[in-house]
């Protein structure tokens, strides 16, 4: 199963990504950072297109890839990912709070977690973001708050810490 999503993440974001770019208020990230599990810290790498469809509330895609591998697999192996709603908490200064839920899914492998399996999620997540013209910064906190198999889930991912450099178009 695992080898049909990647090819299925790729083909949903050739499509998404031409419809995004020609709106206003999109924005391009690139980070990496620690995805905690049951007795295990990984370090992912997550691209990440978000879409302001109003003032206050945006559309986010994210796909993550692992960048640490162990002895016997690859990095840049699949994930997971997300797609979800944020909301920008309204407050003066430089910096912007965001709060988001999300629909994600969470890959399990063989080689890292004892099975090969792909289980969906629903993410909450807290996210620090400044921005200095189109350039944006951006520290997000993801944890699942249901999956339908906690115990599976845990394996492979209990929350993910993510620091993002980003651009504006």
């Amino acid at each position: 199963m695992r080898s049909r999503i990647a090819p299925l993440a790729v083909a949903l974001l050739s499509v998404l990504v031409p419809a995004f770019a020609h709106a206003g208020g999109t924005a391009l990230y690139a980070g990496a950072g620690p995805r905690f599990s049951e007795g295990d810290t990984a370090t992912v790498g997550a691209l990440r297109l978000t879409y302001e469809v109003e003032a206050q509330l945006s559309l986010a895609i994210e796909v993550d890839a692992y960048l640490s591998a162990p002895a016997t697999s690859s990095a840049l192996d699949f994930a997971g990912g997300q797609a979800g709603l944020l909301v920008d908490l309204p407050i003066p200064g430089p910096i912007t709070p965001e709060l988001g839920l999300a629909l994600g899914l969470v890959e399990l492998s063989r080689v890292r977690h004892g099975l090969d399996d792909t289980l969906f999620t629903i993410n909450g997540e807290i996210a620090l973001r400044a921005a200095l013209g189109p350039v944006k910064l951006r520290a997000a906190w993801t944890t699942p708050l249901w999956t339908e198999d906690e115990a599976l889930t845990s394996r492979a991912l209990d929350s993910q810490l993510v620091f993002s450099l980003g651009v504006g178009f």
